[in-house]
C-alpha cells in the first residue's frame, strides 16, 4: 500500500527574521516587511515609536533625546567651521611672520652706506612685493571675527559674514610707508618692523585663544558629562563594557523591558534572541 508523504517540517522560527545564530544562519537575509493587520497575539505587542501603543511617557523620552541630538550635532558643525576658519587665520599670521623676517634681512641689507642707487632700488621693490604678499593674504584669509573678541563661544555670532584678517595687514602692522631708498629710512623701517612683529604676534595670540575656545566646545560636544537621556556618559571602554554586561542581564531577567525597548519584537523573540547572543 502507497505510504502517505510525511508532513513538512516547519520550525516555529522559520518565519523569524532574527532565527539564526545573531539573526543571520538559518535565518532570512532580507528585511520583511509586515503585510496586512497584526493577528490578535501579536497586536497587543508590536508597537512603531509614535503608535498608539507605545507609551507616552518613551515617545516623549525619545523625542527629546531625538531633539537633543540634533542640536548638538548642528552646534558641533558650527564648531567645526569656526575651527576650520580660525586655523587658517593662524597659517596666514605665520607666513606674515615670514614675510616679515625677510623684510628684516632686506632692511638689513640696505642699512649699508656703500650701496649704490640702482641697488637700493631694486631692494626697494622687493621690500614693496613682500608688503604685496602680507595685503594678499590678509585679504583672502577670511573668518568670523566675532570669535576673536574675549569670552565669544561658538554659539555666539555665527550668522555674521567671514571678513577679512585685517589684523595682520600691512595698515594694521604699520608697514604701509615702509621705505629702504636710503640707510636713515632703513634704520627707521627696522623700528617699524619690531613694533610690527609685536602686533603680529598680538593678533596670532587672539587666534590661539579663539581656537583654544572653540576646541573647550566641540570637547564638550563630543564628550559631555550627560547624555542626551540625561544620564552620566561612560568615561571610558572599561566603564562601557560593564554597562553592557550589565544591560544583558537587566534584559534577560526582564524581557518585557526589552520589549519596550525594541518596537516589533514580542517577549518570545525577545528570548531567542538574548539566547543566540550568548
Amino acid at each position: 500500500m502507497p505510504v502517505p508523504p510525511l508532513p513538512f517540517f516547519r520550525s516555529p522560527r522559520d518565519n523569524d527574521a532574527l532565527a539564526g545564530r545573531s539573526g543571520l544562519a538559518g535565518g532570512l537575509r532580507m528585511q520583511i516587511a509586515r503585510i496586512g493587520p497584526a493577528d490578535d497575539a501579536e497586536s497587543g505587542l508590536l508597537s512603531s515609536i509614535d503608535g498608539g501603543g507605545t507609551p507616552a511617557m518613551l515617545v516623549d523620552d525619545s523625542r527629546a533625546s531625538i531633539a537633543a541630538l540634533n542640536e548638538a550635532r548642528d552646534r558641533a558643525a558650527q564648531v567645526g567651521t569656526g575651527l576650520e576658519q580660525l586655523e587658517s587665520a593662524a597659517d596666514s599670521a605665520t607666513t606674515v611672520k615670514t614675510l616679515l623676517a625677510q623684510l628684516g634681512d632686506a632692511v638689513v641689507v640696505s642699512t649699508g652706506h656703500g650701496m649704490q642707487p640702482q641697488e637700493r632700488a631694486a631692494l626697494q621693490r622687493q621690500v614693496n612685493e613682500l608688503l604685496g604678499e602680507i595685503d594678499s593674504l590678509a585679504d583672502g584669509t577670511l573668518f568670523n571675527q566675532e570669535l576673536l573678541r574675549p569670552g565669544i563661544r561658538s554659539a555666539s555670532g555665527q550668522t555674521a559674514t567671514p571678513a577679512p584678517f585685517k589684523q595682520i595687514s600691512t595698515s594694521a602692522l604699520g608697514l604701509t610707508e615702509l621705505s629702504v631708498r636710503s640707510s636713515d629710512q632703513a634704520v627707521a623701517a627696522s623700528g617699524a618692523l619690531d613694533l610690527a612683529g609685536t602686533r603680529l604676534d598680538r593678533a596670532a595670540d587672539a587666534v590661539r585663544r579663539a581656537q583654544a575656545r572653540l576646541e573647550d566646545d566641540l570637547d564638550a560636544l563630543t564628550s559631555p558629562p550627560l547624555t542626551a537621556t540625561g544620564e552620566l556618559a561612560l568615561g571610558n571602554s572599561t566603564a562601557a563594557f560593564g554597562t553592557t554586561i550589565q544591560l544583558r542581564s537587566d534584559l534577560l531577567s526582564s524581557p518585557g523591558d526589552a520589549l519596550l525597548a525594541q518596537s516589533g519584537l514580542d517577549v518570545s523573540r525577545v528570548f531567542r534572541l538574548l539566547d543566540t547572543s550568548s
